[in-house]
């Protein structure tokens, strides 16, 4: 693991180096690395008021103000990737049995 991360760390600031080059580049990563900062925090805040309001109150609030964080989305933002992955392919999974169900159901009528 150790290594890995020598190797991620080094190589993420090589291309940081290429893609912002010299003191103007240097001023323009950090400006948008604060503009992330900043946005991560507000969604994260969104996230913590959604938590707590409710997924009904939260939902309704992202209709009222589209910058409000959804519950789905917040709920993405909190699974590590086996548990996203799972997800994801329980969902695919159903679909593909919904369309097959459709299909048979349809085939038998026919």
């Amino acid at each position: 693991d150790s290594l890995a991360y020598v190797h991620f760390n080094a190589t993420l600031w090589r291309r940081i180096d290429a893609a912002w080059a010299g003191p103007d580049g240097a001023r323009a990563f950090d400006e948008e690395l604060g503009r992330f900062r900043r946005l991560r925090a507000a969604v994260q805040t969104s996230c913590a008021r959604c938590e707590r309001a409710g997924t009904a109150a939260c939902l309704a609030a992202g209709r009222r103000a589209p910058r409000h964080a959804p519950p789905h989305f917040c709920w993405q933002l909190q699974q590590d990737t086996s548990t996203w992955s799972e997800h994801f392919f329980v969902r695919l999974a159903l679909r593909f049995d919904a369309a097959a169900s459709v299909r048979d159901g349809a085939a038998a009528t026919a």
